[in-house]
């Protein structure tokens, strides 16, 4: 079985060693593997040869994925279904953009109060059919001229808002 060009290879005997317990303590030993890593690997051989090896056997794979220091066999790859886009509800929504810092007059923090509208766009694709750009500059024009009241010894001017410090929310009516 082939699955994304990468052949699935989960029964293949290729996991399964042709080399005897000793070779591997040899080649352990050499690679400088402790006395007591060799007894639980010589422990593990034991018991993965008390078992049929076989790729139905499910006893033997684990015990040659705890050998291979592998904890659990991993799940093939298996590619999602593309799934049709769910139909947006229909619903009835205002949308509200605010300016949320406390010095801003009243007045001044409310830039755009939508109509309710009936409509079956997402919330993003709602933010972007308003023209933020133009709301934000005309809000500017007023912002600038507000003092700012955390700096006590001096009279400093807010900051022009940029979009990330306004708060923008959809209300949502009824849902149909």
């Amino acid at each position: 079985m082939v699955t994304r060009d990468m052949p699935d290879i989960r029964h293949s005997t290729y996991a399964a060693s042709a080399v005897s317990p000793f070779d591997a303590a040899n080649q352990a030993v050499g690679a400088g593997v402790s006395n007591a890593d060799l007894a639980g690997m010589s422990y593990l051989n034991q018991v993965a040869g008390r078992f049929k090896q076989g790729p139905d056997n499910n006893a033997a794979r684990a015990v040659n994925l705890m050998m291979r220091g592998i904890a659990h066999e991993p799940e093939p790859f298996t590619p999602q279904q593309e799934q049709p886009m769910a139909n947006a509800p229909r619903r009835l929504v205002q949308v509200f953009i605010v300016d949320p810092h406390p010095d801003v007059p009243l007045s001044d923090c409310l830039l755009h109060k939508g109509e309710m509208q009936l409509t079956d766009a997402t919330d993003q694709e709602l933010f972007f059919e308003i023209d933020l750009q133009a709301i934000l500059k005309d809000h500017n024009l007023r912002r600038v001229l507000v003092t700012d009241k955390s700096v006590k010894d001096r009279k400093q001017y807010l900051e022009p808002a940029r979009i990330r410090d306004l708060r923008m929310q959809i209300v949502t009516v009824a849902t149909f």
